[in-house]
């Protein structure tokens, strides 16, 4: 559908307005939103109705999905629905979004595609896949993680999918590490560790 120049203009004031609205309330707004790590465990929803229908249709490529024979194709198609079919946004606050509200909205923040993309890998069976979150400075990643013949298979949400042996290693080829004071973390629905 084309928009028309008056149409474009409506619309661009009308964002405007939702933005200034949204940073006058942005404390009171991130107040409310605000997680603690042990709350971030919920944020992985394997059994939404929404998450389970669109693994569903990952399940559906396979004659009789297994996991052991089938998972490592459906992760790849999941990480690539996830890259394609989620338009990455960022908006000036901290805000966290549901996978079913990520599926519905078809865009989320990285943090909410990795969230997204562990709870479709947990729900294909991988009950071990995590996401990671790690920070040095200004610097961040986000990547979730499922097993793997050679460890664990890394699916960085911005950077593509590379095998390492365990989470430490991808960090450590990420460049984060306890030497230059990063931090880092992985969670799925049912655990939270500290890893740096």
């Amino acid at each position: 559908m084309f928009m028309s120049g008056e149409d474009y203009d409506v619309l661009r004031k009308y964002n405007s307005i939702y933005l200034e609205i949204i940073m006058r309330y942005k404390d009171y707004i991130e107040e409310e939103e605000r997680l603690n790590v042990s709350d971030l465990p919920r944020l992985v929803t394997p059994e939404n109705a929404t998450v389970s229908a669109l693994c569903d249709s990952f399940r559906s490529r396979f004659s009789n999905y297994s996991y052991e024979r089938d998972f490592a194709k459906a992760s790849i198609a999941a990480f690539r629905h996830v890259e394609s079919k989620i338009t990455n946004i960022s908006i000036p606050i901290q805000f966290w979004q549901s996978p079913e509200e990520t599926i519905k909205r078809e865009a989320g923040d990285v943090f909410d595609k990795a969230v997204l993309l562990c709870s479709m890998f947990v729900n294909l069976g991988d009950s071990d896949s995590k996401v990671v979150v790690a920070v040095s400075g200004e610097r961040q990643a986000f990547f979730v993680y499922a097993k793997s013949d050679n460890g664990i298979a890394a699916f960085d949400i911005k950077g593509g999918a590379k095998e390492y042996h365990d989470a430490r290693h991808a960090l450590s080829e990420l460049g984060f590490s306890e030497a230059n004071d990063s931090e880092a973390y992985e969670f799925n629905n049912s655990v939270y560790n500290d890893l740096l």
